[in-house]
């Protein structure tokens, strides 16, 4: 999810900055469309990340709508991961790797 809402993002910026200023090389040039789609990226991943808390198993104070964590499971096996690294930092990653690519051409 977090690869494909980031090639997304990337994708769509090219395309929209090419057609509004009628210059296929302005997303090369400037830093600031990469800046933008990394952050977009980084709230589409952000909207999605599970929020599961440690919840034991056989507690009486479940809430409805909350998942329940299996016997022995924690979080954090829950969440699934992106080169080893787990979803729910790679939002601060992808606004970090903004702020590179609008400085660095």
């Amino acid at each position: 999810m977090v690869a494909a809402a980031t090639a997304g993002c990337l994708l769509a910026s090219d395309y929209l900055t090419s057609v509004y200023f009628h210059n296929e090389d302005y997303y090369a040039d400037h830093g600031w469309p990469k800046l933008i789609a990394f952050w977009a990226a980084a709230g589409i991943v952000q909207a999605f990340v599970p929020r599961f808390e440690e919840t034991p198993a056989g507690s009486s104070e479940i809430f409805p709508g909350e998942p329940v964590l299996k016997e022995g499971e924690s979080a954090s096996q829950r969440q699934g991961t992106l080169f080893f690294v787990p979803v729910k930092y790679w939002p601060l990653i992808l606004i970090g790797v903004g702020v590179l690519f609008y400085f660095i051409p």
